[in-house]
């Protein structure tokens, strides 16, 4: 999976590949984001939380804080990472 700025109308996204998961540092609305891509044995999941974890694939999978979305393909995955992002900016930015 590739998370582009243009994908999350995001003004800067650096990816970094690891090999249990993809990381992905995302800024947008003047806010920093954190993102960590997990292939599943049946699903593809995402763990979204505010860029306050260890960059890590651990560290981020149970940081306390954040949303996870789960998906059966990348398509929706996307969106619903969308969704996550709009939640963290509403309900816990402040």
């Amino acid at each position: 999976m590739l998370l582009t700025n243009e994908i999350l109308n995001a003004s800067k996204v650096i990816r970094y590949k690891k090999e249990d998961c993809e990381i992905y540092l995302v800024e947008k609305e003047g806010e920093n984001y954190l993102i960590g891509i997990y292939q599943g044995k049946n699903t593809t999941y995402a763990k979204v939380t505010l860029s306050y974890a260890k960059w890590d694939c651990d560290n981020i999978l149970y940081y306390p804080f954040g949303y996870f979305a789960f998906a059966l393909n990348e398509n929706e995955l996307i969106e619903k990472i969308k969704v996550k992002i709009d939640e963290l900016k509403r309900n816990v930015i402040r």
